[in-house]
């Protein structure tokens, strides 16, 4: 079905009518910052969005309106589904930013843009500008966009550089870079050692970095001793 401004409370009836309340109240825990959950399934966003972006994506998303979580989520996945030219692309998805305010919307989105892995060159100037914004969803989606499309052979010193500019201060700021960290880290364990040697972070964020590649599941047990000796007490790093 084709969505469009006439029939829009049809949309919202379709999102009302798959409500979860068992979903609704575990989704509930994860994002406790926002009170205007439906109760969906991600899957099911995704099947939704998906079909929409098929039949009127761009002109559907022109008039979305952004009261739900679950219109925000499908907003930033349909973007994910486009077809559509670089310049446009990047045009919707600088209108989309402003309604981010959640981890979730943020990482789903993000991981959901393959079109980044298609046009990675054109892609990283405009995330450098996100990664200066004074906006700290805006500064996540692009740390995350790194993360999800961006660490391998050509561009993961790249990324770490990137990461290492990022000034904003931010719980999932922070989170978002020791993550991305700790990924680089996965695949590229050596030249991230040095990086984390002579890094930029703060204190808080650096040592959230070390922690989560200590969480993984790929790390090794001496490669944990030696990620522990790193971290930093005081503002020095442990000898």
């Amino acid at each position: 079905m084709s969505y469009n401004k006439d029939n829009y409370e049809d949309f919202r009836n379709l999102l009302f009518s798959n409500k979860d309340e068992k979903y609704l109240s575990f989704h509930r825990r994860l994002v406790p910052e926002n009170d205007n959950l439906i109760g969906i399934c991600v899957p099911l966003m995704r099947k939704i969005a998906k079909e929409i972006a098929h039949e009127n994506g761009a002109d559907f998303i022109n008039i979305m309106r952004h009261d739900y979580y679950e219109e925000c989520m499908i907003h930033g996945l349909i973007l994910g589904y486009l077809k559509t030219d670089f310049i446009s692309l990047v045009s919707m998805i600088n209108d989309f930013l402003p309604f981010i305010d959640n981890w979730a919307v943020c990482d789903s989105f993000c991981s959901g843009l393959k079109a980044v892995k298609t046009h990675q060159s054109e892609f990283l100037p405009v995330i450098s500008s996100y990664l200066l914004s004074s906006d700290p969803w805006t500064v996540r989606a692009g740390l995350v966009l790194l993360l999800f499309h961006y660490i391998d052979d050509e561009h993961f010193h790249t990324v770490l550089a990137m990461c290492d500019k990022v000034r904003l201060k931010h719980y999932y700021v922070s989170m978002a870079q020791a993550w991305l960290i700790s990924a680089v880290y996965v695949k590229y364990r050596k030249e991230t050692l040095v990086y984390l040697r002579n890094c930029n972070l703060d204190d808080v964020t650096y040592n959230r970095a070390l922690q989560k590649a200590k969480e993984s599941l790929k790390t090794s047990k001496d490669e944990k001793i030696i990620l522990e000796n790193l971290k930093r007490k005081n503002g020095f790093m442990a000898k």
